[in-house]
């Protein structure tokens, strides 16, 4: 059976999102709020966010990768940290097949 490039992906996009559990989800959560440990402010943090969302947009050249950001407004940092983790919370953000993807490069670049 031959599978097409793009069957390919949605494929793996599949097996990760399902492989995405909640103490990973928790992970990140609890990363993310970390993150006066390692920024001196939310300005340097939104700084190091919007450069790895160009890295990730460049890397991935996807058009469900930039719908992702864009309809879950993760493209650019969000105004606080509670509004970043209030829409990483979200169970729709949570179930789109590019989160686990968009959350592996947060959790790896942080």
């Amino acid at each position: 059976m031959r599978m097409t490039q793009k069957r390919l992906r949605q494929t793996i996009r599949n097996v990760i999102k399902e492989s995405m559990t909640l103490s990973d989800r928790l992970y990140l959560g609890n990363l993310l709020k970390s993150y006066k440990g390692t920024f001196r402010d939310w300005t340097e943090f939104c700084d190091w966010y919007n450069d790895l969302m160009v890295d990730v947009g460049n890397t991935y050249n996807d058009v469900e990768m930039d719908d992702f950001l864009q309809r879950q407004n993760l493209l650019a940092c969000p105004a606080s940290i509670q509004d970043l983790l209030s829409i990483i919370e979200d169970p729709e953000t949570q179930s789109h097949p590019m989160f686990s993807t968009w959350a592996h490069e947060v959790r790896t670049n942080f």
